[in-house]
C-alpha cells in the first residue's frame, strides 16, 4: 500500500467535506 494514496484519499475527503458544508450552509441560508 503507498501512503502517497492515503493522504490522496484524505485530501478528497476533506474536499468532499467542505463541499458538502458549503451546498448545507447555501440551503440553511434559503430557508
Amino acid at each position: 500500500m503507498i501512503p502517497a494514496s492515503g493522504k490522496q484519499q484524505m485530501d478528497r475527503t476533506i474536499l468532499a467535506y467542505i463541499l458538502f458544508d458549503n451546498i448545507l450552509q447555501d440551503i440553511l441560508t434559503k430557508y
